[in-house]
C-alpha cells in the first residue's frame, strides 16, 4: 500500500496548484488586455455592444491557446510525471 505524509501531500498540493497559476496566466493576461483595449476602444467611439468585447476576448484567447497547447501538454506531463515519481507509482522512467 502506498501512503504520503502530511508534508508530501501539502507539497504535491502547492505545486498543483503552482502549475495551475502559471499555465493559466497567458490566457487571463491575454483576456485582460483584450478586454481593456475593447473598453477603451468603445468608449472613445461611443459603441456600447458587449458581444463585440466577448467575441475579441473569445478569438484572442483561443489564438493563444492554440499557441501555448504544447508548453502547456509538456509542463502537465513533467509535473505528472514528477507526482507519480513521488508517490511511487513509477513515472516515465520507471520499470
Amino acid at each position: 500500500m502506498i501512503s504520503m505524509d502530511t508534508a508530501a501531500v501539502v507539497d504535491a498540493t502547492y505545486r498543483a496548484l503552482m502549475l495551475v497559476l502559471i499555465l493559466s496566466l497567458p490566457v487571463v493576461i491575454t483576456s485582460a488586455l483584450v478586454g481593456l483595449l475593447t473598453a477603451m476602444a468603445q468608449a472613445v467611439t461611443q459603441i456600447q455592444d458587449q458581444s463585440v468585447a466577448q467575441g475579441l476576448k473569445l478569438i484572442a484567447v483561443l489564438v493563444v491557446l492554440a499557441l501555448a497547447a504544447r508548453w502547456i501538454a509538456s509542463e502537465l506531463y513533467v509535473s505528472a510525471d514528477q507526482l507519480f515519481a513521488s508517490v511511487g507509482l513509477g513515472g516515465a522512467n520507471a520499470q
